[in-house]
């Protein structure tokens, strides 16, 4: 610590790793009489992101994590000071230099706005109903169905991303193939539908 603050590396160091230890999936439909329901689910999981989204929220002090302590000054837990003896050992003392989140967090610590971009989603969800033949007939088609359906119900993120959803592919169309790094995108939306299907 020094000022209460950290003392960073001057080395560089990998600090994450885009790529996820596992991806899998799972998907289901099931029926009943004419009744069918399906879902769509998928997750990946170990992988890291750089979230943009952090680092201008909490830089701005719109985010959640700007709120520690109250925004009072405080001792970041757990730190002490280092004193290089004559002899070149170091010898740890507890920090006693309070500090301020904006400072702790506006501090060039650019590994702070790594996150885990591990997710779970529930992609679709969707319930079907195929009418009775005899209420069929009496419109004169040969098949009627109504189908209710959700998209992007639900994501499931680690406690230490909220912030952004971790699905990214990079700054613009331009650098679609850049993976892990979250620029500020528009969240996903959660889109409700109803589909009738009618035919003669």
């Amino acid at each position: 610590m020094a000022g209460g603050l950290p003392v960073y590396s001057a080395e560089a160091q990998a600090l994450g790793n885009i790529q996820p230890d596992w991806i899998g999936g799972f998907s289901t439909q099931i029926g009943y009489k004419n009744w069918s329901f399906n879902a769509l689910l998928d997750t990946r999981q170990g992988n890291d992101i750089f979230s943009l989204t952090k680092f201008y929220t909490e830089f701005n002090g719109t985010a959640s994590t700007t709120t520690i302590f109250d925004r009072k000054p405080f001792i970041i837990p757990n730190s002490v000071e280092e004193t290089v003896n004559p002899d070149g050992t170091a010898t740890y003392t507890p920090n006693t230099t309070e500090t301020l989140a904006d400072a702790f967090i506006d501090d060039g610590n650019w590994g702070r706005n790594i996150l885990d971009g591990s997710f779970v989603k529930l992609r679709e969800v969707g319930l079907s109903y195929v009418f009775p033949k005899r209420y069929v007939d009496k419109i004169k088609a040969s098949d009627l169905s109504l189908s209710l359906f959700v998209r992007n119900p639900f994501i499931w993120l680690p406690e230490e991303n909220s912030f952004a959803d971790p699905e990214v592919n990079g700054p613009g169309t331009a650098q679609s193939n850049i993976s892990g790094i979250e620029t500020t995108q528009t969240p996903p939306s959660r889109s409700f539908g109803v589909s009738l299907n009618l035919k003669y």
